[in-house]
Parts: structure tokens; sequence; C-alpha cells
């Protein structure tokens, strides 16, 4: 893809290696100007296309096969991006889009790395050929509902990307990243996969976590403060154990006043 990033997109994968090979978790990296660079010409972008959209500040880094997850915990011997999920699951979220289709919330991928199936690519099931995508789900985990038929499966739609390129998917899409191989890169020569996402959304669905006027590079101790409260935000689906949990506690703790109520409470 040719677009003009204002940082490339290969300084952001190299200080997030550094991280790594130091012990810290890929979304550290979050603390440093380049990244936030990157978000914000995506923000301004978005905004234009939809005005109502703000940078709600769900943000995640991926390194697949660094052998940390995004918030720290220990990731599988090969490695793997996050299971199936709706990024916006709640049956009320299945009615958030706007009367010409487009979704009041947003993710936006955007491929630090080569993406491929070898390394670890997102995966998705399209929106026609999910019953829930729109109806909801009843209260249950739309994998049954897509995957309960053999032919389910081949409603899976793979989407690799060159370093630099970006996806963005509303909150409803069922999508998740798929497991690396460290035997198949080596023969391909393929780098591990790096990314970074985040959320626009309409302030009716869901507020942003900190206000706009400390965008768009936020004092270094909102970024650590915003690191940890995701941390804990996703706690149950990643735990980084007592040790991390306590630091990602302790910097959140520090920060707690700049962030909004909703967040703050999580």
């Amino acid at each position: 893809p040719d677009l003009q990033w204002e940082v490339p997109v290969a300084r952001v994968a190299a200080a997030i290696q550094t991280l790594c090979d130091a012990g810290w978790p890929p979304s550290f990296v979050l603390i440093y100007d380049e990244a936030w660079v990157l978000m914000h010409q995506v923000r301004n972008l978005a905004r234009l296309v939809n005005g109502m959209h703000e940078f709600v500040g769900d943000c995640s880094v991926f390194h697949v096969g660094s052998g940390r997850t995004a918030r720290g915990s220990a990731e599988g011997k090969e490695g793997a991006g996050w299971a199936p999920h709706r990024d916006r699951g709640g049956d009320h979220t299945a009615s958030a889009f706007e009367e010409d289709g487009s979704p009041q919330y947003a993710t936006v991928w955007i491929a630090l790395t080569d993406a491929t199936p070898t390394n670890s690519c997102l995966y998705c099931v399209p929106k026609g050929l999910d019953p829930g995508y729109l109806a909801g789900d009843g209260g249950q985990g739309p994998l049954q509902a897509i995957f309960g038929h053999s032919e389910g499966f081949q409603s899976i739609r793979a989407l690799p990307m060159q370093a630099g390129g970006l996806v963005s998917f509303s909150h409803r899409l069922l999508h998740w990243g798929s497991a690396g191989s460290a035997t198949a890169r080596g023969w391909k020569d393929e780098p591990t996969r790096m990314a970074l996402s985040f959320s626009m959304a309409a302030p009716a669905l869901e507020k942003p976590y900190f206000s706009r006027e400390y965008l768009p590079l936020p004092p270094v101790g909102l970024r650590a403060a915003l690191v940890g409260g995701l941390a804990l935000q996703y706690v149950q689906n990643e735990d980084p154990g007592p040790v991390r949990r306590k630091l990602y506690y302790l910097c959140f703790h520090a920060s707690r006043s700049l962030f909004g109520a909703g967040f703050a409470h999580t």
C-alpha cells in the first residue's frame, strides 16, 4: 500500500521489538509519540468521513510470536492474535448503525509488519454470512450459529496485509488473529507480526476515555495510565499475573483523574 504515513511504520515496529527484547509488553509503545502520530492521521481521516466519530482510547498493540500478548501475559508456543470475538458484542449494539449503514463504532487495525497466514493475520466472517451481525446473537456466542454446520467454515475470509496497510471494520464483525507458525516463518523468511489497533465511536454509543483536549499527543502520564487501565479492563481475557497487575494499577492510579468516570470505574 502507498499510504503516506508521517512516521515510518518500521520505526514503530523496531520500538516494539526493543520493548519485547527488554521484557516489556508491546502495548508500552504507546508511551512514545510515533504511535500517537499514526493514530492521529487516521483519526483525522475518520472524522472527515464521519464527523461524529471520536477517538475512544481503546488501543491494542500486538507482537505475535514475541512470547508476550498485548497486555503482557505469556502467549502460546507459536503465538496467536485474539480469539474470535466482536469488539462490541452485546445485542444492544446490533442496531448501532447510521441510516446509511455506517457503524457508530469502528476499529482501525494498522499492520506494522507484513501480516500473512504464516505469521498471523486477521480472519473474519463477512456480514452477509453472519446471522447475528445485525439481528444480535440472542445472548449466545456467535460461533454456534455460524459454525454449527460444516459449510460455515467456508465463510471464513483471511485479511493478509502488507506493512503500512490498514483495515477498518465495525464493532459487529466477528474476527480474530490466527496463530503464527515459527517453522513456516523460517522457511519463508517472514517477520513476526506486529500491529496497532484503536477505535473510533459516536459519543452517544461510547464516550471517549479521556478528553480530546489531550490529543493528538497526550501527556506521558496519561499514556502510561491508559496502558495500565486497558490491561486491567481486559484482565478477564488476558491475565498478566499479580506482579504486572500491580504495576498496571499503579500506572493507572497515578493519573486516574485525567479519565472520564466511565473508564475510571470500569
